[in-house]
């Protein structure tokens, strides 16, 4: 019977209580930033059971939206590598969760974030730490220009990929500029030895991303933890092509084991000793 039920749902009705979930957990996510607070990763919200019960809502997952603190909280247990004084880089920085850890710990951090909303709370981190952060207001990728960043109504979840995330969610499309990271490393920061520490996160764009890093990647040697869920094929041979050997955490709750074959989830990417010339 319960069954029958769900089926009879208007499909409209299920993704618009998904929407209902993910805008709540992301105003709380939100409100954390701004208190400077810890985000509860236990969020439960009022969702009618009908629609939980409906296929479309349990393909979604949306209890597991949470999941975007996982990546956060996988990479930053990997920060314990880098030690005071190294430069990471937060790419995909969002409001700063990652940030914060990062310069807590005593690093240096270049953040960029291209979504002007997010940008706006993660340069209030400046206040806090004005003399180890610089924040910039644009898309990484592989090439300099002008792109079309989709604004999602989650803003974890931005991307610059027409045709992805959920029905419904994007709700306008912004101009913002693209450069690769590498230009910045060298006009801006000098020199690339300090760089110990990459974090990725940028909603299917991780290769563009990636290629627009290459001599950091070769220069400076850094560990990357990188959101991978396409192009896993085309990234692995990149990142074994420039010395890296790569784990794979598929969920918080695992530990990173070697990759047999490329597979979704959040790479943890190690130099080896010898960078390829």
């Amino acid at each position: 019977m319960s069954n029958e039920i769900d089926k009879s749902i208007d499909t409209k009705v299920v993704i618009n209580g998904i929407h209902a979930h993910w805008r709540e957990w992301d105003r709380r996510l939100w409100q954390s930033f701004v208190d400077g607070s810890e985000p509860d990763r236990n969020i439960l919200v009022d969702v009618p059971d009908v629609i939980k019960a409906h296929p479309l809502y349990e393909e979604c997952q949306p209890g597991d939206e949470a999941a975007r603190l996982d990546v956060e909280t996988g990479a930053y247990e990997a920060i314990r590598k880098v030690e005071a004084g190294n430069i990471v880089l937060d790419i995909g920085a969002h409001v700063g969760y990652f940030a914060r850890k990062a310069l807590a710990a005593g690093a240096w951090v270049v953040a960029i974030e291209p979504d002007p909303r997010n940008f706006r709370i993660l340069s209030r981190l400046l206040i806090e730490y004005p003399q180890q952060l610089l924040v910039y207001p644009f898309a990484a990728g592989e090439s300099a220009g002008l792109v079309e960043l989709h604004r999602s109504l989650f803003s974890t979840q931005h991307h610059l990929h027409q045709g992805i995330g959920w029905p419904g969610t994007v709700q306008e499309s912004v101009t913002v500029p693209q450069l690769p990271v590498d230009s910045i490393m060298v006009s801006d920061l000098g020199n690339y030895d300090p760089i110990a520490f990459i974090k990725i996160d940028v909603e299917e764009s991780e290769l563009a991303v990636l290629r627009g890093l290459e001599r950091t990647l070769r220069h400076a040697r850094p560990f990357v933890v990188v959101e991978v869920s396409v192009d896993m094929p085309e990234i692995a041979e990149y990142m074994i092509g420039l010395g890296y050997t790569i784990q794979v955490q598929k969920h918080i709750h695992q530990q990173p084991a070697p990759m047999v074959t490329p597979a979704a989830g959040l790479w943890h990417c190690t130099p080896k000793e010898e960078s390829p010339c």
